[in-house]
């Protein structure tokens, strides 16, 4: 680009050229144009930064949690209820569990400790003691021997009309056992009477009280059940309740005054 040559001092500017200055004006300041897009699109509105003091910045919550916080305040009093009412009856359960848990195993290490066991019984006398022509329920009158095998543990018998003895099978009469104690590894002396029906004596045992001579008496079978309730005695607390049933199946000579007891049988189990 080629310059304007400046005309000597001494020429005479034409009339067609301006006058020339003595210096140039200033151009105009302009602000500077912004880059245009690669893609040809409009220009996107301009971008302000805006500088704030610190101590005036607010944090405004999206409104998302006033619903939420709103929502919660008014489930707040329900749930509560609903806490209050359900935690009650759970904590009792969760209290009779561990009471239930603490009982069991205290009662099996008792158990595993003592090892409580029933008593047993034989019979070493039986006797009719009355008879139709005097009475009109014949008495029959068994005593029992009774051992306490336990070393640690004595034991409370408890009344009960469980009590039958039985000839071929069938009842002939029936009473009660009494109520005792038995001292730890101790045997006693049990006595039962038992009141048979009335005017009924089987024909065997008629037979065997009118015979003199014990080798024409024929041996008699009968059967003694009897439910026994009872207690462990630990010394200061029964600890141990145990339901037996004992039978005892046995042959007797007579049932007079010489009665004797031949053989026996007795089984004892848990109720």
């Amino acid at each position: 680009m080629e310059g304007r040559v400046r005309p000597d001092i001494g020429e005479e500017p034409s009339g067609d050229d301006p006058p020339l200055l003595s210096s140039p004006p200033e151009p105009p300041t302009l602000p500077l144009p912004l880059p245009p897009h690669s893609d040809g699109a409009r220009r996107s509105s301009e971008t302000y930064v805006i500088q704030i003091p610190k101590d005036q910045v607010y944090r405004v919550p999206p409104p998302e949690n006033a619903q939420i916080a709103e929502r919660f305040r008014n489930n707040l009093p329900e749930t509560k209820g609903k806490k209050s009412r359900l935690s009650r009856p759970m904590t009792v359960v969760i209290i009779v569990v561990i009471v239930c848990l603490v009982l069991g195993m205290t009662g099996l290490i008792t158990y595993l400790i003592l090892r409580p066991e029933g008593p047993s019984f034989s019979v070493f006398k039986v006797s009719l003691v009355s008879n139709t022509a005097k009475k009109k329920h014949p008495e029959y009158e068994i005593s029992l021997k009774a051992s306490n095998p336990n070393k640690r543990l004595g034991i409370d018998y408890q009344t009960n009309e469980n009590v039958t003895l039985l000839f071929g099978g069938k009842y002939i009469a029936g009473g009660r056992f009494p109520q005792l104690y038995q001292e730890k590894n101790h045997s006693i002396t049990v006595k039962l009477v038992l009141v048979g029906k009335e005017g009924v004596l089987p024909r065997e045992i008629e037979k065997s009280l009118k015979e003199t001579t014990d080798e024409s008496k024929e041996p008699i079978t009968l059967c003694l059940e009897m439910n026994v309730n009872m207690k462990m005695d630990l010394g200061f607390s029964k600890i141990w309740r145990m339901d037996s049933k004992a039978s005892c199946r046995f042959k007797v000579r007579s049932l007079g005054a010489g009665s004797k007891v031949l053989s026996q049988q007795c089984q004892i189990s848990s109720l």
